[in-house]
């Protein structure tokens, strides 16, 4: 029985086994983006989670090596997508709002805790879709398979975040 086989019907054992073998190859793959090593332990942990999480998707006709760097770049491709739509939130909230942007990290870190703060505020469901999908950068399609719910109510709970968040944000930045 193949490792896809294995892990396709719940064998932690094959996880295992996977895990081992690939762990260094997988984190090594990531180094060559990221060099922030804390980073790079949290984005190979996910690599071996979502490989479980997902386990009914597996294919057994593809290598196990192929569809751990599959998984390893998209997770990659994430956290860029992550920090990139961080920064365009507070930019375009800037932008809107006549503020001048700044380029000091530590003034940008503070804003970002003040988003961060209203988000905190947000009914859990909104909250736990909204950072879903502008910090982790997921798609509705992926936070409706995560969360089991549709699209639609995905769609709903950014849509109700989003206007909770730039009613209440104009306050913070004055």
């Amino acid at each position: 029985m193949s490792i896809q086989s294995k892990l396709i019907k719940g064998d932690i054992s094959a996880l295992e086994e996977v895990y081992r073998l690939h762990y260094k190859k997988v984190y090594h793959v990531i180094r060559k983006y990221i060099n922030d090593d804390s980073l790079i332990d949290d984005i190979t942990q996910e690599v071996f989670l979502r490989l479980w999480r997902n386990k009914d998707s597996i294919s057994t006709q593809i290598p196990i090596e192929q569809q751990l760097f599959t998984l390893t770049k998209n997770l990659v491709f994430n956290h860029f997508r992550k920090k990139t739509n961080e920064l365009k939130f507070l930019t375009q909230y800037k932008v809107n709002n006549n503020h001048n942007i700044t380029n000091d990290e530590d003034d940008k870190n503070k804003q970002l805790k003040k988003i961060n703060d209203l988000v905190d505020k947000l009914p859990k469901k909104q909250q736990e879709v909204f950072k879903m999908y502008r910090f982790q950068g997921l798609t509705y399609e992926e936070i409706a398979q995560i969360l089991n719910v549709s699209k639609n109510t995905v769609s709903s709970h950014l849509s109700t975040a989003m206007s909770f968040i730039k009613k209440n944000a104009n306050s913070l930045f004055f």
